[in-house]
């Protein structure tokens, strides 16, 4: 037994009604999915044409959703020329709608494209060289003013135990008393040779104090001090003074 045709007419209108919507809802929930799976690890399934599936399926939906409203005032239109009962209120109703919603829309539109094409290139502008070389600058000042205020405090260190009249235990004493956790965390004594004479160390299980390099044994012989920022076997920065002190050191004749 066959519907009748008016009941076969309304199932047609529905179909045609409900499947572009449902038609655009699936492409969009479709390129929800894709996005998500771009952004994530799940994005090397799509390979590298992740984007391009998402653009596709976007189209797509955009293409759905224009069909749709093209295809509503097509009817609106056929229903206004035929004189069907309720189409001039259903026109009058979508001019309004237009009219009250299309405003808004484009004023905010146009506003949030004025302000991604002028502020854009802000957000990007950080300057990475600009900051790099600040960074480096104020690093070396840093590390200039640190070096020169341990130098300071060594030639202040050196003075006092200029004035010691013997070495050994009392020489030892005196490092001990000047090393702290703030630096310096290492004093010693040593002959131009590199003979040790006394050391002192903020670690106490610290052995034996780390040789200078010829450079600047040499530096500091030559123009009475050597100071400067030098790497450790670890990584870190570590500042080394060596100054020249006086023939006649603690305890010798």
């Amino acid at each position: 037994m066959n519907p009748p045709p008016r009941k076969k007419s309304r199932m047609r209108r529905l179909l045609f009604r409900t499947l572009p919507l449902l038609a655009l809802l699936v492409a969009l929930l479709v390129a929800l999915l894709l996005v998500s799976g771009v952004q994530t690890d799940a994005g090397d399934l799509l390979g590298g044409d992740g984007y391009l599936w998402v653009l596709l399926v976007s189209v797509a939906a955009l293409a759905i959703l224009l069909w749709g409203i093209g295809y509503r005032l097509a009817a609106l239109i056929r229903n206004v020329r035929s004189g069907a009962p309720g189409a001039l209120l259903a026109a009058r109703w979508v001019r309004n709608f237009l009219a009250l919603s299309l405003p808004p829309a484009l004023i905010v539109f146009f506003f949030s494209a004025w302000f991604l094409s002028s502020t854009i290139d802000s957000w990007f502008d950080v300057r990475v060289e600009a900051a790099l070389a600040d960074s480096l600058q104020l690093g070396q000042e840093f590390l200039d003013t640190r070096t020169l205020e341990v130098r300071n405090q060594l030639v202040e260190t050196a003075a006092a135990l200029s004035l010691l009249e013997e070495d050994g235990d009392a020489l030892r004493r005196a490092l001990l008393g000047r090393v702290r956790a703030a630096g310096p965390s290492e004093l010693s004594i040593m002959g131009t040779d590199g003979t040790l004479v006394a050391t002192a160390n903020i670690n106490a299980l610290t052995g034996l104090p780390e040789r200078p390099g010829d450079f600047a044994v040499v530096q500091a012989t030559q123009q009475g001090e050597y100071a400067a920022a030098e790497p450790t076997t670890d990584g870190d920065l570590q500042i080394r003074v060596l100054l020249l002190m006086p023939p006649s050191y603690p305890g010798s004749t």
